[in-house]
């Protein structure tokens, strides 16, 4: 148990080597105020819309998914503020903490920085972790469009409006005054696009958190022009073409000059003299890009801790590195324990024979199903490997259940995914199959972590909250089955190989008929469209999104057609309601 098949596996390495750095890396950032600025930028985009603050957990579920890894650390966050806020302007407690929870949970499929399980993902498929997060980005981005589309009807079902304007703050003034916060994630997603190593990307994402905690009121003057050049400074080692640095140091230099100038005149040079200084450096000296920027940077913490009024003191980074480390430890124990797990699975074949036992079943069942009427429309090898998915998602959910996500994943990666792979899916795609129905176990019963954590805020019953995320969640259920079918919306096979052209027209077709599919979806499980739906109309809505999920091109157009029907004939008898309400206010006026 203590070699590599054991405790000392696969698992606990990619932790101890990329997830522990990541993890730190969301403590430091979240010192600076980073999730706040989160919040704040949603309010200003999402809260006055229909229904603005159930958005407004949306959005900022969203945002902070980007940098945070837990959908429980996610749901406690932003929830504390969101949740409140949806039950004052109606929203029920179940409602608001099943919206929080949907939300939260997604994060962790949010690129740049998704959770500890897909980096162990990308060490099982000797596959870079950018092109990981490049495969997440549509289905995340269905996922909380699904979720924002149901808080949306129901907002329209209750006539909920949003927030008043004057009591939103603006994107331009939120960002103005601490859109410096942002750098460091921006710095993290240049390193990987460019090819670095997710450790040296949290390494000076860590470091770039430190230094912009260090920027106050007096420090403001000489420490920005700094850490607005060293994104410049790391350019300079993009081996594509050095005129990106060029570019960006004469308008970092111009820009420079205006903003020291408005702070203070005694420094109003400084900008473009260190500018200057660093492009001389770079020539001159030939300095190594990355050596020159991380030596700038500890120049900034050096000066920021030794003010006063420093935000970021030698003490709080202390307490932040303490802090952080025990958040990791707990994904180092259960990785650790998973270890027997998967050594188990791999020395004894486990994993191969359940794959035979799933595909036994799926043909059986398939056989079965064969003979009811229209079945035979249908392959037998088409119906046995929609079950065998079928198996191997409720596998996911009883294996990994009460697990943490990443737990989950290297247990259903290891007995659960080989069903999918005997079937000739490519195994990146099978791996995110097993990826998604691991991060959805938080909001799906009887075990709904997210849940739980959201309805201790909200008040309502944890099991009912349970419930009603599982159905705001439900087009991510949906979403895996359809990148089975059409790996396209996973970038591939041009992701993986470069030669390989890309279908741009096929994945516009399959990308519309999701999205359409996904409204549809949320019209059925909410019961309104244009108006609120009868149970007829709702089953029509019902079969427009079996229709538009399925990648049948004139199944497509059959759902697309029976949408447009129900919208036509509930706009029309909503028209018909507003016309006798004006007619009544007229009499009786």
């Amino acid at each position: 148990y203590l070699g590599t098949e054991g405790i000392f596996g696969i698992p606990l390495g990619v932790v101890a080597t990329f997830v522990f750095h990541f993890v730190l890396f969301g403590i430091f950032i979240s010192k600076t105020g980073l999730g706040q600025l989160f919040i704040d930028l949603a309010m200003a985009l999402a809260g006055g819309t229909v229904g603005g603050p159930a958005k407004v957990s949306v959005v900022s579920s969203g945002f902070l998914g980007s940098i945070s890894g837990s959908s429980i650390a996610n749901t406690v966050t932003t929830g504390a503020f969101t949740i409140p806020l949806m039950k004052k302007v109606g929203y029920s407690p179940r409602f608001a903490g099943s919206v929080e929870a949907a939300s939260s949970t997604g994060g962790q499929l949010m690129p740049p920085i998704m959770g500890a399980a897909a980096f162990i993902m990308a060490e099982f498929l000797g596959i870079p972790y950018i092109k990981i997060a490049a495969c997440a980005i549509i289905p995340a981005f269905l996922h909380f469009f699904a979720v924002g589309t149901m808080v949306h009807f129901e907002a329209l079902r209750k006539g909920l409006t949003g927030l008043p304007k004057d009591a939103l703050p603006r994107v331009g003034a939120v960002l103005k005054e601490r859109g410096l916060l942002l750098l460091p994630l921006l710095v993290i997603v240049y390193l990987l696009i460019s090819g670095s190593s997710p450790f040296l990307a949290a390494f000076w994402g860590i470091i770039y958190s430190v230094a912009i905690g260090q920027i106050h009121r007096r420090t403001m003057p000489l420490l920005v022009p700094i850490l607005l050049s060293i994104p410049s400074v790391l350019f300079w080692a993009n081996p594509l073409d050095h005129s990106i640095f060029l570019i960006l140091w004469i308008v970092v230099a111009v820009a420079g000059f205006f903003y020291v100038f408005k702070k203070t005149d005694r420094v109003s040079w400084l900008f473009g003299i260190l500018a200057a200084s660093v492009l001389a450096i770079l020539l001159i000296f030939k300095i190594e890009p990355s050596l020159c920027a991380f030596w700038s940077t500890m120049a900034v913490i050096a000066i920021g801790v030794f003010y006063k009024d420093s935000r970021m003191k030698v003490v709080d980074i202390l307490n932040t590195l303490e802090w952080g480390t025990k958040n990791a430890l707990a994904i180092d124990a259960a990785c650790a324990c998973v270890g027997f797990i998967v050594g188990a699975t791999t020395l004894t074949g486990l994993g191969l024979k359940f794959a035979s036992a799933v595909i036994q079943l799926a043909h059986g069942v398939a056989f079965f199903v064969s003979h009811i009427d229209f079945m035979h429309l249908l392959t037998m090898d088409a119906l046995a490997l929609f079950f065998t998915l079928v198996f191997t998602a409720i596998a996911c959910f009883v294996l990994g259940m009460g697990l943490p996500t990443t737990a989950q994943y290297i247990i259903a990666s290891m007995i659960a995914a080989p069903a999918l792979m005997q079937w000739g899916i490519p195994p990146l795609v099978s791996h995110m199959f097993v990826l998604f129905y691991a991060v959805l176990a938080d909001v799906t019963p009887p075990v709904a972590l997210a849940a739980y954590a959201a309805s201790g805020i909200s008040g309502a019953d944890p099991f009912r909250t349970g419930f009603t995320a599982f159905g705001l969640a439900s087009a991510g259920f949906c979403v895996p089955f359809v990148f089975v079918y059409s790996p396209i919306i996973l970038w591939l096979p041009r992701l993986l190989d470069p030669n390989v052209p890309f279908n741009y027209l096929g994945f516009i077709m399959v990308f519309a008929a999701i999205v359409i599919g996904v409204i549809a979806l949320g019209a059925t499980i909410i019961g309104y469209f244009k108006d609120k739906s009868t149970t007829l109309e709702r089953i029509a809505t019902g079969i427009a999104t079996l229709c538009l999920f399925l990648r049948i091109p004139y199944l497509n157009l059959i759902g697309l057609g029976i949408l447009v029907c129900v919208y036509l004939i509930q706009r029309r008898r909503k028209g018909k309601v507003i016309e006798g309400e004006s007619l009544l206010a007229e009499e009786t006026g």
